[in-house]
């Protein structure tokens, strides 16, 4: 059974951008920015990210991923998918994505 990961969401100063926290580390490591899909190919995580319709850049913490969308993105629509990912993406990995 796949382990369940908790995200929280939360608005940015910047409209086009939204902050998703994990319960747990996504990301060891030293921070981890992409500002369009081709620089994101050898990252699991951002590559799906990028994925989605609209997504514009993903910069990767610790415990939280911010996504940029494009103007044109809507986070009504967004924010649900980009959960789901870091979700799918997140469980029984134990922490470093």
């Amino acid at each position: 059974m796949a382990e369940t990961i908790t995200i929280t969401d939360e608005e940015t100063p910047n409209p086009n951008a939204w902050k998703f926290t994990a319960d747990r580390v996504i990301n060891p490591g030293p921070t981890r920015a992409y500002y369009h899909a081709d620089a994101a190919q050898d990252d699991p995580l951002a590559s799906a990210l990028f994925a989605l319709p609209k997504v514009a850049g993903v910069m990767i913490v610790r415990d939280f991923v911010t996504v940029n969308k494009q103007p044109a993105g809507q986070w009504k629509t967004l924010r649900p998918k980009v959960t789901a990912v870091l979700q799918e993406k997140l469980a029984g990995q134990g922490g470093g994505a």
